[in-house]
């Protein structure tokens, strides 16, 4: 008896948050974001047009203000465009910390996976540097168990074996590898 009424206050509780959805006729339940050939960041499904922008950053700040746009809103960003090739490392600092031209060397490199990886370098470095001057910087990406072991590791191997460490690593743990 207990269990059946569990399921149904289960149902009734799910019938009312289907009904609440139904009644904002101007939810946007997926918002997705792409990574241009130019290293602009770009989504459309917001307005008929597309919407460009310079980080990440600036994106959230853009939908804070977007009638529609709840916590139940998904974010995807696709960011293929500037990854390292086989390299599981986070794209986050390439998309909040990088402006378009920045992103397009990104890109350029993709396939050539040390130099990636040295540019990849640089900008965690500076970013971990402007960290310091403002401790209240926020720093999407940085809690990645593949970006801790890199800020690790970095001063301590060659970039040959770090992209060796990194490359096909899509699970990567950290050192109990």
């Amino acid at each position: 008896m207990i269990k059946r009424r569990v399921g149904q206050m289960a149902i009734a509780t799910r019938l009312k948050k289907l009904e609440a959805m139904q009644q904002n006729k101007e939810h946007i339940g997926v918002i997705v974001f792409s990574v241009e050939d130019d290293g602009r960041i770009w989504t459309a499904n917001i307005k008929k047009e597309r919407l460009f922008f310079e980080t990440i950053f600036e994106a959230e700040n853009y939908l804070i203000g977007v009638p529609g746009v709840t916590k139940d809103t998904v974010i995807i960003i696709d960011d293929l465009m500037v990854w390292g090739d086989g390299l599981y490392l986070p794209c986050d600092p390439l998309l909040y910390f990088c402006n378009s031209e920045q992103r397009c060397k990104f890109a350029s490199l993709t396939m050539n996976l040390e130099k990636w990886l040295s540019l990849y370098i640089s900008l965690v470095q500076r970013i971990l540097t402007e960290s310091i001057k403002n401790p209240n910087m926020q720093l999407p990406g940085f809690d990645d168990p593949a970006l801790q072991d890199l800020i690790q590791n970095y001063n301590s191997m060659s970039i040959e074996q770090l992209v060796e460490r990194y490359k096909d690593q899509k699970w990567f743990r950290g050192k109990g590898r």
